[in-house]
């Protein structure tokens, strides 16, 4: 396993290297007045570790990424043309439903626990995707998560995380390219499959918390949208990462913050435990709650902006 994910890693930067100029020609991601970006960039970068994790892990005989393949084609059609949000999200939701009676059969037992992990999936999947914004943010921090995951509850995942920490050597601030939507769908499904395949509840939390910094700043920003009266499905520029870079962080110092959190977590886990995760877990979401307040541009000014 650990030879799958040295060559991985370099396949994956190496292919990157060398389609560089194809997603220049056919992808390219030119700025808009809610993009953190300046510059134009390529996109669809993701495209790469898509497809390496889904060659080696079948090999394995590891299916959970070929799974998720057709949501990861669909994202990277959508990169090129702009696909309407209802057929984005119907092959969201045909993926969660697929992964959930293969690999959780018995949930048709219980409609209650079908519907949550339903609309459960589609979100993690939309999270992942909304939080991909800035520089090696979620590159990086499902980079650590996934290795963390490798080696603690499944060995199997490995040919994605090397793939993906090739991708985020070119992800890294200033971005070479973006991983696009055929990326982040493709990893916030894996994480929906991970979670549905945790052995216990206490495991499939710990997935959960470990990628917190992540789902807590995209769940929490959707509430204060909602409670806010705003329209929860329209694009924005009100997550706390883009509120950061906005009052002037760059976005290497973004994604150090969230990297430094999702590392704390792992840590805490693996010297403490459940219960010590789940505290520290609540550190991490005060300490949010302190960057928003008095470091990131305030809510109400960031919406007059979006």
């Amino acid at each position: 396993m650990i030879l799958t994910f040295l060559i991985n890693i370099l396949l994956s930067y190496f292919l990157l290297k060398l389609t560089l100029p194809f997603f220049g020609k056919f992808f390219l991601d030119i700025p808009n007045k809610r993009s953190l970006h300046k510059k134009t960039v390529f996109r669809a970068g993701g495209i790469i570790f898509v497809l390496l994790s889904v060659i080696f892990s079948t090999l394995r005989g590891y299916y959970l990424p070929i799974f998720c393949l057709p949501l990861a084609i669909i994202g990277l059609i959508d990169d090129k043309i702009n696909l309407s949000s209802s057929i984005r999200y119907l092959f969201q939701l045909a993926t969660v439903i697929f992964l959930i009676f293969n690999i959780f059969p018995s949930v048709y037992l219980n409609f209650f626990i079908l519907i949550f992990l339903i609309i459960f999936g589609t979100d993690i999947i939309n999270f992942i995707n909304f939080m991909d914004g800035s520089d090696g943010l979620v590159a990086g921090c499902l980079s650590l998560a996934l290795f963390f995951f490798s080696f603690k509850l499944n060995p199997e995942i490995s040919p994605l995380v090397g793939a993906l920490m090739g991708f985020l050597i070119l992800n890294w601030s200033p971005a070479k390219v973006f991983m696009g939507d055929v990326g982040s769908t493709f990893l916030g499904a894996i994480l929906f499959g991970i979670f549905l395949q945790a052995k216990s509840y206490e495991e499939a939390f710990t997935v959960f918390l470990i990628i917190f910094p992540l789902i807590g700043d995209a769940f929490t920003c959707v509430l204060r949208r909602y409670f806010n009266g705003q329209n929860i499905f329209k694009a924005h520029k009100l997550h706390l990462y883009q509120r950061l870079c906005e009052s002037g962080w760059s976005h290497q110092k973004v994604a150090s913050i969230y990297l430094s959190s999702t590392f704390v977590l792992i840590l805490s886990n693996l010297l403490g435990g459940f219960s010590s995760l789940v505290i520290i877990s609540g550190m991490i979401f005060l300490i949010g709650i302190w960057l928003d307040q008095t470091k990131a541009i305030k809510f109400k000014e960031a919406s007059d902006l979006s």
